[in-house]
Parts: C-alpha cells; sequence; structure tokens
C-alpha cells in the first residue's frame, strides 16, 4: 500500500515546482554592470497570468567580499505578464550607497570601478498569498581597468581598395566584442556625422580578441578618390562600452604630402587621423597656458608600443611654443615607422600627433 505522506509529500513538491520563480530576471551581466543606469536594463519576465504589484528590489554587493556596494528599490510597481524592463519604472527608483570606496565611486561617478560585482534582484509581491516562489536571483560579472582603443591603419591616403584595418587595445571582457565601422563619406560631412549616419561599407562584429580584420571577401571594394571614416567600438550586445577615435582616409593612389620644412605639427588632445612626415627634424607647435617649465612627453613606437629612452630635455615657455627636435637627438628613431608624441603637461588632458620619418 503507498504510503499516504508520500503522496502528500510528493504533490507538494510538483505544486512547488511548477508554481516556482514566477517572476524571473534577465540582464546581459557586462551590458549592465556599464554603469548605475544601465541597472534598469534589467528584464523582470513574469508568469503570473494577471498584473501583480508588489517591490523590485536589486542588491549590488563586491565579490568575493560581500562589501554592499548599492541597494535599488522600486517599490509600488505594476507587473504586467510576460516582460518588463526595470527603465519603466524609473520614476519610483531609490539608491541608497555605503561608506566604503567602491560605493563612494559609484555614487560620485555613475560607474563601476574595477571590481568583481554580485547583482541580485528580487521580486517582492503585496499580495503575500500569490502562488509560488519568488527567489533571489543573481548576476556575477568582473569589471577589468578598460584599455584605449588606438587606431592604426587605414589613414591619410592609401593605395588600396581593399585594406586591412588594424588597431591597438584589448578587450575588458570575455563577453564584449569588437565592432568596427566604417563608412563613406560625403563633401559636406564630418567623420563623426558619416558614422552617425550613413550606411556602413563595413560593420563588423569580433567576439575574438583580435587588432586586425582583414577586408570582408564579399564586400566591394573602395572607390577610387572617395573619402571613408571608421572607427572600432567594444559592445556587450547594443550597449557600447568602449570606443577608438575616429579616422578619416581617402582611397586612391596618390602620393601622399608631405610636410616642408618649415611646417610644423599640429598637437591636439585627440587623434585627428592625420600623420607628419618628417626628415631630419620633428617639428611640432602648442600653447602652453601655464608657467614656463620642462614639457614632460612620450614617443612611442605605434606598431609595438614600446616608449623611446633617454629623449631629450625640452623648455617651454608661457604662450606659443615651436619645437624643433633632431631626429639626430632621438635615441631609437627609426625611418619609415609610424609614432605618436604624447604631451602630458599641457591643460589636463593629454596632447598627442603621430609622424613618420621619410628617407
Amino acid at each position: 500500500m503507498i504510503n499516504k505522506k508520500l503522496l502528500v509529500a510528493a504533490a507538494s513538491l510538483l505544486i512547488a515546482l511548477g508554481t516556482s520563480a514566477q517572476v524571473r530576471f534577465t540582464a546581459n551581466p557586462v551590458a549592465i554592470s556599464r554603469n548605475a543606469d544601465a541597472l534598469l536594463s534589467i528584464t523582470a519576465v513574469s508568469a503570473y497570468r494577471d498584473v501583480v504589484m508588489g517591490e523590485i528590489s536589486i542588491r549590488v554587493t563586491a565579490d568575493p567580499s560581500g562589501e554592499p556596494i548599492c541597494s535599488i528599490s522600486f517599490p509600488g510597481v505594476k507587473i504586467l505578464p510576460g516582460a518588463n524592463m526595470l527603465s519603466r519604472f524609473r520614476e519610483v527608483v531609490s539608491r541608497i550607497f555605503y561608506d566604503n570606496e567602491l560605493s563612494n565611486i559609484l555614487r560620485n561617478t555613475g560607474t563601476f570601478a574595477p571590481a568583481s560585482y554580485s547583482i541580485c534582484c528580487l521580486f517582492t509581491p503585496d499580495d503575500k498569498i500569490l502562488p509560488g516562489i519568488n527567489n533571489e536571483q543573481c548576476f556575477f560579472t568582473t569589471i577589468t581597468p578598460r584599455t584605449p582603443l588606438t587606431l592604426v591603419h587605414p589613414q591619410d591616403t592609401i593605395c588600396d581598395f581593399r585594406p586591412p584595418f588594424t588597431w591597438l587595445g584589448r578587450k575588458s571582457s570575455p563577453g564584449t566584442s569588437f565592432k568596427v565601422v566604417c563608412v563613406p563619406m560625403n563633401a559636406d560631412q564630418s567623420a563623426e556625422e558619416a558614422l552617425q549616419n550613413n550606411p556602413p561599407v563595413i560593420n563588423q562584429v569580433l567576439s575574438r580578441q583580435v587588432n586586425q580584420i582583414a577586408y570582408p571577401a564579399g564586400t566591394p571594394a573602395l572607390k577610387e578618390g572617395n573619402k571613408y571614416a571608421w572607427q572600432v567600438l567594444e559592445v556587450a550586445g547594443e550597449s557600447t562600452l568602449n570606443s577608438s577615435d575616429i579616422f578619416s582616409f581617402v582611397a586612391g593612389c596618390s602620393t601622399a604630402l608631405q610636410n616642408g620644412a618649415e611646417s610644423f605639427a599640429e598637437v591636439k588632445t585627440y587623434y585627428t587621423g592625420k600623420k607628419y612626415y618628417f626628415t631630419s627634424t620633428v617639428n611640432f607647435s602648442f600653447t602652453n597656458p601655464y608657467a614656463a617649465t620642462n614639457l614632460s612627453y612620450a614617443i612611442i613606437h605605434i606598431a609595438s608600443q614600446k616608449r623611446l629612452t633617454n629623449l631629450p630635455t625640452i623648455r617651454m615657455n608661457a604662450g606659443l611654443n615651436r619645437i624643433v627636435l633632431q631626429t639626430e637627438d632621438i635615441k631609437g628613431l627609426q625611418k619609415n615607422e609610424l609614432y605618436k608624441i604624447e604631451i602630458y603637461n599641457l591643460a589636463t588632458t593629454t596632447h598627442y600627433f603621430n609622424f613618420i620619418i621619410k628617407d
């Protein structure tokens, strides 16, 4: 004879299994840890047949210490059957931060500092007699410091209508991808406007850690004389986590213009995609808004990212400076190789320009 207690226990277990996780949460852990607002892209998926009122809570803690970083609550929300993105409840959200370094960084900057995190979500219905079990559900992610994405080739004028695209930098997480975008530019457009508005010639997503792609085999070749803009992004789904500067180039076989001896490179706070050609001297100009001092700078070989050592001391004055560096005084400088100069003590941001020493 079958034990009635066993039957009751089995039936209770089946009911619990059938009604558990009435509200579950879905998210891309990499995307939701991009910044504090990205947590609102978490989606609550309700298995209830009707609208349910209740509270959604999110706990963000550091791993493995369990130190609290942020608590987020959405009280009195209306959960519809199916998917409910938390951004719908933005008007009722409340956040609590804590007295520790990671929490202070999130509160002050809106972004998560490099660390490992647990992001745990829970729905608590107002009606305590509703069937089902709503257990806390957690996502885990690690944020590593993001390295700059630096474009290398193509730029300026190229005699190649199916060029490879090369850049420097690493993905911040195995769950992210590189996205390489190249678009044609109209005569009246900036590179930024072209990337935002024009149909891409190349729009390729790469899940592997690579720094070069060949020109796609099925893509029509670039057109002679046309100008193009391109950029590399680090993406997680539809979210952009990191981006390079934008380079522009012309597809054509005309000889690249070289600077005259009197020409000076224009120092910028961003990469313009332009490179300067020099022979016996490296010439550049800038405005120093501060008092006279020694220039803090570096010369970096783009392909290897190696910094040249024992650089000449440069004294800069207040106001306009026109610097002429003799190439014979720069040890390790190679001809026909791409370099960049980084200047660190102009204003509050790093200044740059790219150059090549020609024969």
